[in-house]
């Protein structure tokens, strides 16, 4: 037997099961247990300063099974290392499977450079830090220090300029030469007197007096003048030395004038007189010689160094000199001479006793061609004049001098005469 209300009792039940039903899809979806699930991916760096990391897709929150993309991008100056966390590995992309919530950190480090230094030439270079490697940034002082004769021209490489301190800025690996040079130095040369200075380069790196090089230098001086020393940057008094060019050089070359000596000699009787009268004479200087013979002779010639009859001279010294003056005896006769008056005649008496004349054997008055007398023998005249020449002539009746006779008595005296001309 059916109660009443059946009908509206089943409705009443029908939808307390929905409502049910309905409940229990809220209260599963919101345990996730119906629906997508999904997860969180958080990324990050250990250094700000260093560098990123980049998802794709970028989203706040994956579906379970989605595959990320992430990539480590490094800053200048630093390098990707490795993941850490909920990732490892090394390389800069990976790929990361949402099956959890994952907590990946990228790790970077700086960059880490080699600093290579070389030199061409002889000297060093300081460092300032010396490390075998440098970071990103890193500031490196480099100081080229010359060895003594060298000096620093440039830096080539990764570093230019010609300032022997510079700052380097580590930003990759560089290579920087030092290149030094040997230094260059000057040589003045002074003359003391009259002369000069032959150089001659006898070894050399390069240049022209780099330091090391070998200079011959050679004293020559002029005529008339002779080297003594070297003074200043050099000693000595080899005209010939060698100078090793490690600094700039100031040196002098003295030259002094040549002395002679003027030697005399006489052979004869007289004197030389000298103007001026010195024991030694520079080159150039006049000398006056004057041959003055002694009372009976005569200068006949200069011999030696000098020639020539004139009894003054002028002598330019030059070099050493050795003259001689020749004096010779004056022709002499030993005469007498008698004048006597007998009656209304003159008579006119010579007597030629001796003579130094060589080769003399008689004499004549008046004329050449009068017959000779023989030497100590007697010659009367009644011819008379004031004055009457002598002849002394030899064995072929050659005069060999010649001479004048007065009307003065003479007792034994001697005469001088005169040569005849050849």
């Amino acid at each position: 037997m059916n109660s009443g209300g059946g009908p509206a009792i089943s409705k009443i039940r029908l939808g307390i099961f929905i409502s049910a039903l309905i409940l229990l899809a809220g209260l599963l979806i919101g345990c996730g247990l119906l629906g997508d699930t999904t997860y969180i991916l958080d990324v990050g760096v250990n250094k700000e300063e260093a560098g990123s990391v980049h998802k794709d897709p970028e989203l706040e929150e994956y579906t379970e099974g989605t595959t990320v993309t992430i990539t480590a991008v490094s800053n200048a100056g630093w390098e990707f290392k490795e993941w850490q966390g909920d990732a490892e590995g090394t390389e800069e992309s990976i790929q990361v499977e949402m099956d959890e919530d994952k907590d990946i950190t990228a790790v970077f480090e700086k960059e880490e450079y080699q600093l290579t230094i070389e030199v061409e030439g002889y000297g060093a270079v300081e460092i300032e830090p010396d490390q075998e490697t440098y970071h990103y940034g890193d500031e490196v002082t480099l100081t080229a220090v010359p060895d003594d004769g060298w000096e620093f021209k440039e830096w080539q490489g990764d570093a230019e300029g010609t300032d022997p301190v510079i700052e380097v800025e580590m930003d990759e690996d560089k290579d920087i030469k030092a290149i030094f040079e040997r230094e260059d130095y000057s040589i003045n040369i002074d003359i003391i007197g009259e002369g000069k200075v032959e150089k001659e380069v006898l070894s050399t790196p390069e240049g022209d007096y780099p330091y090391e090089t070998i200079l011959e230098l050679t004293a020559v001086p002029e005529t008339g003048w002779e080297f003594k020393e070297w003074q200043g940057d050099a000693e000595g008094t080899d005209p010939v030395i060698e100078i090793e060019m490690d600094e700039d050089k100031d040196i002098t070359a003295v030259f002094e004038k040549e002395e002679y000596q003027l030697t005399i000699e006489v052979e004869g009787d007289g004197v030389v007189e000298i103007g001026p009268d010195q024991e030694k004479y520079h080159y150039g200087d006049e000398v006056t010689l004057t041959a003055v013979p002694d009372t009976g002779w005569e200068f006949k010639e200069w011999q030696g160094d000098v020639e020539g009859t004139d009894p003054v001279i002028e002598v330019e010294m030059d070099e050493d000199k050795e003259i001689t003056a020749i004096f010779d005896e004056k022709p002499l006769a030993n005469i007498s001479v008698e004048y006597l008056q007998v009656g209304p005649s003159n008579i006119f008496r010579v007597w030629v006793w001796e003579t130094n004349i060589k080769g003399a054997v008689g004499f004549k008055i008046l004329d050449e061609e009068q017959e000779t007398v023989p030497i100590g023998e007697e010659m009367a005249r009644n011819t008379l004049e004031e004055t009457m020449p002598l002849y002394i002539v030899d064995g072929d009746d050659n005069v060999l001098a010649i001479g004048e006779l007065t009307l003065e008595e003479l007792e034994n005296e001697d005469v001088f005469l005169q040569w005849a001309e050849e």
